[in-house]
């Protein structure tokens, strides 16, 4: 179909125009002188109805079919190599893609897994401040369990004194009790006030000395409780040990398993490259067979142009 209102007028009236000049009407001629409008088959069809009744333009109509001809397999073989090069850049498309979502998923499993240890990381740091706790908290039981040993010490120092007090006092009891004998007639009266006095006062050392043994049951009986406490924070503080060594070592085995997808990925991101580096060959390899085509395509095109100079050399004399 005929471009920018192209008809069988026009092509008529530069039809006659060329050959009132002297020059031969071609399709490119005609074409140029419609001023570079009209597809080159529309014309070729004009100039046929237009030359049919004529018999020494027969040459002319060859070489038009000829070039047209040959332009539609030039634009044949232009196509088929447009659509190679696209069909390769859309396969690079694609591996680029599939590259990318591999990066991504890599990338949400490496945060996946730096996010685990992160935990892990903080987890160990709270354990490790319970058990610096724990072992502050049994330093505080150890030194008033010391200071309680200290009283205990103390107590059972005064228990002994008041011991040996009872003890001198007895003997001076009985130092008394036989000066008594010798003074039984003479001073009774004041060996019973004595007595009575000493019966006293032993009284009240014996009263004090069960206060005394009483109070160090009690601080036998604080010690034992402090003592049972100490071991349970003893048995805590090693389960609270052993529980932060499994952890540490849950942490170095997600830590290998880290390091092992990051060697995967360090090895899928070299195979990407070695694609790629496939498929660049590729395109490169498609890009210089498109340049031999359209090398290959300007050669046609040049020997055509002899050719249609050949014809038109030959066609002159007959017309």
């Amino acid at each position: 179909m005929a471009r920018g209102g192209i008809n069988k007028v026009l092509v008529r009236i530069a039809r006659e125009a060329l050959i009132a000049r002297g020059v031969r009407p071609s399709i490119d001629a005609v074409r140029v002188e419609l001023g570079n409008t009209g597809s080159k088959s529309t014309i070729l069809r004009y100039l046929r109805e237009l030359s049919a009744p004529e018999t020494s333009t027969v040459a002319v109509t060859l070489n038009d079919e000829l070039a047209h001809l040959v332009a539609s397999v030039a634009e044949r073989v232009q196509e088929e190599a447009r659509q190679a090069v696209t069909e390769d850049q859309s396969r690079v498309d694609d591996a680029w893609r599939r590259h990318a979502q591999a990066q991504a998923q890599q990338r949400e499993l490496i945060d996946s897994l730096q996010d685990q240890v992160r935990r892990l990381d903080f987890q160990l740091g709270e354990y490790r401040t319970r058990e610096h706790l724990l072992q502050t908290r049994m330093s505080e039981l150890q030194g008033i369990y010391d200071a309680q040993q200290q009283q205990v010490k103390k107590l059972q120092q005064d228990l002994s004194e008041r011991e040996l007090l009872v003890e001198s006092l007895n003997e001076r009891n009985e130092h008394l009790k036989t000066s008594l004998e010798h003074y039984r007639e003479q001073q009774r009266a004041q060996r019973e006030q004595d007595l009575e006095r000493n019966d006293q006062q032993l009284q009240q050392l014996q009263k004090e000395q069960r206060t005394l043994q009483s109070a160090l049951l009690q601080k036998q009986e604080e010690l034992a409780l402090l003592n049972r406490d100490n071991e349970r924070l003893i048995t805590e503080s090693r389960l609270t040990v052993r529980q932060a060594l499994a952890e540490a070592q849950e942490y170095r085995r997600a830590k290998s398993a880290w390091e092992q997808r990051a060697e995967n990925y360090q090895q899928a991101q070299a195979q990407w490259q070695v694609e790629q580096a496939d498929l660049r060959s590729r395109l490169r390899a498609a890009l210089i067979k498109q340049r031999g085509d359209a090398h290959y395509i300007r050669n046609e095109q040049r020997q055509i142009t002899q050719l249609q100079r050949l014809l038109e050399a030959s066609a002159a004399p007959s017309a």
